[in-house]
């Protein structure tokens, strides 16, 4: 503890001095006096340290949100208020949007979950900090090696790991059992099933697979299907992206997959829109997706005996390939400009790394994601038995991150291909329209990917 010295010359110091001992020397020769009760100083304490607002950004809304903000009442209510800290949630759908209005404000969002690719392009502009120390030590040791891939940029630490997705085919058993069928091992069996559980016609038509084909949903499985198949749109070395090339023989094979199943009929292509009420209607049999499908999209809707009639495998692969599970995930990351650095990342610490870990229950309970700390208590996790087995002992094992994600391109390359695959979906384009994206695909890469220099 500092404390404030006055400074004093030798010649004051001379004169209090004599004066004290006068002083000393009067009150021996005076006469003695009824003794006074003895007095002592005031102690002085430090003033209380104050509470300090961690502001905190996330997507999630609905029964996820309250769920949230629900732990974060407790985190208040218990460890924050003695460690002095007080969680504050801010929802922010548009992530970017959100967070960048905030620092423009002078306002900034301390921490947010955010995606990994948006937290790379983040780490290149300087937004956001790269965890060290303790921190990154717990990362390393205590989280699964997934994360090391998905979570670093060149040894880097992003954030603290937040969503863990790993993606699965899930499909409803019932169905296959009355169709006589086994869980899908290849792409082929699964266009073999899905025309096998179609059935019916129009609104009401029974879909053996639903993908979202008219928004980013398919376009995202797509692009992360391409290492299915074998192959990256991105060429790398280390993590650094060299070269792109939308046309080769694994993005061709990601595209038929899907549009395989369309020519079929048995997708939900110009019949459903919506692949979540596909599923609550009672009107898909497969579809792939993480953890938080088969959570937010069926259990947490009250369709539970959807869910409980809902088996999970890991992403079909060609003969001979390895099993695989296209994992992608966010971090819970640091704005630079945030005033509150050190309690943003002991409140992040506690929430992920403490005995308690309340922000990775939350992610397993009501995301439905793969605990990312190894220390979980695996035991305890309140998931179906089918999707519990399936994700524990299959799917997290296998689990591929989607490198492509690290491409600062990434994000403006997939968006503008959307429309194109959309169109191939929907009868109006073909893969030569895909392939014709090249040069503009290209100019994207060189402009966001070509001068990297993130030497951080």
């Amino acid at each position: 503890m500092s404390t404030n010295r006055k400074s004093m010359s030798r010649r004051a110091f001379l004169r209090t001095a004599t004066l004290a001992v006068g002083a000393g020397v009067a009150a021996a020769c005076a006469p003695s006096a009824t003794p006074s009760a003895p007095t002592t100083a005031p102690k002085t304490t430090a003033p209380p340290k104050a509470t300090v607002t961690i502001r905190v950004g996330s997507h999630w809304g609905g029964t996820t949100g309250d769920a949230f903000q629900k732990m974060i009442d407790n985190y208040n209510t218990n460890q924050g208020a003695q460690d002095k800290i007080k969680a504050e949630y801010v929802v922010n759908g548009n992530a970017t949007a959100t967070i960048t209005a905030s620092r423009l404000a002078g306002t900034p969002i301390d921490t947010y979950n955010i995606g990994t690719e948006t937290a790379l392009t983040f780490y290149a502009s300087d937004t956001i900090i790269a965890l060290a120390g303790e921190d990154d030590a717990i990362i390393k040791n205590d989280f699964f090696p997934a994360w090391q891939e998905m979570g670093y940029y060149n040894g880097k630490c992003l954030g603290y790991p937040s969503e863990f997705n790993c993606c699965a085919l899930f499909y409803r058993k019932s169905w296959f059992k009355d169709a006589g069928l086994n869980p899908p091992k290849t792409p082929e069996d699964v266009r073999a099933a899905a025309k096998a559980l179609t059935k019916g016609e129009g609104t009401t038509k029974r879909m053996g697979y639903v993908f979202g084909f008219d928004n980013w949903h398919g376009t995202a499985h797509v692009f992360g299907n391409v290492f299915r198949f074998g192959g990256s749109l991105w060429k790398w070395e280390g993590d650094t992206p060299v070269d792109f090339d939308i046309d080769n023989p694994a993005m061709k094979a990601a595209v038929d997959y899907f549009q395989e199943m369309v020519k079929d009929g048995s997708t939900n292509v110009k019949i459903s829109s919506g692949i979540d009420p596909a599923w609550q209607n009672g009107l898909a049999g497969m579809t792939e997706d993480a953890g938080w499908f088969p959570l937010i999209v069926v259990r947490d809707a009250g369709k539970k005996d959807i869910y409980e009639d809902m088996g999970f495998v890991p992403q079909p692969v060609p003969s001979g390939a390895k099993p695989f599970s296209r994992t992608y995930g966010r971090v819970m990351a640091i704005d630079s400009r945030s005033q509150y650095k050190d309690e943003a990342v002991k409140m992040l610490r506690y929430w992920n790394a403490s005995a308690d870990m309340p922000f990775q229950k939350h992610l397993v309970e009501f995301i439905g994601c793969v605990p990312g700390n190894k220390k979980y208590p695996m035991d305890t996790i309140q998931w179906s038995a089918d999707m519990k087995e399936a994700w524990l002992k299959q799917i997290a094992p296998v689990a591929m991150p989607d490198k492509d994600r690290k491409g600062l391109s990434y994000m403006e390359i997939r968006t503008k291909c959307e429309p194109i695959l959309q169109g191939i979906w929907l009868g109006t384009k073909t893969y030569d329209d895909l392939k014709a994206l090249q040069k503009d695909l290209k100019s994207i890469f060189t402009r966001l990917d070509g001068p990297r220099s993130m030497k951080k």
